[in-house]
């Protein structure tokens, strides 16, 4: 990660898990750059039903371990899947927050993924049948 003070323009990608209890954990990393509104559209498109993904594939944060200190740690309501919520733009925050990367890489990385892999979620092995 990396910070930005040259570029003020910011896009907050928002995503969560949720695990099989319904328990969840959020978060919004901010992108440096915009997104047309095409290529929102497209992530959204190359996510498993419009709105699931693996975070570990596309670099992203997984958001598993806010979890695991009501749980103890890996159970069976655990799999894979993060869930997309929402790009935001214009957050004034967002220019005081750390920086995940440029909109564009994220773009690029949703591209590169041919097939969603479980097998890159340490809950793999709970989730496989």
């Amino acid at each position: 990660m990396l910070n930005c003070d040259s570029d003020k323009s910011f896009l907050g990608f928002e995503y969560c898990y949720r695990d099989a209890a319904n328990f969840k954990s959020f978060n919004t990393v901010v992108l440096r750059g915009f997104l047309s509104n095409a290529e929102q559209a497209e992530i959204c498109n190359l996510m498993e039903s419009g709105e699931f993904f693996i975070a570990e594939q596309i670099g992203l944060p997984p958001l598993y371990e806010p979890l695991y200190k009501f749980s103890g740690g890996i159970t069976a309501e655990d799999h894979c899947w993060h869930n997309f919520i929402r790009f935001i733009e214009n957050e004034l925050e967002f220019d005081t927050r750390e920086v995940w990367g440029p909109a564009k890489t994220l773009v690029q990385n949703f591209r590169a993924v041919c097939t969603w892999d479980a097998r890159l979620s340490p809950h793999f092995l709970i989730s496989s049948p």
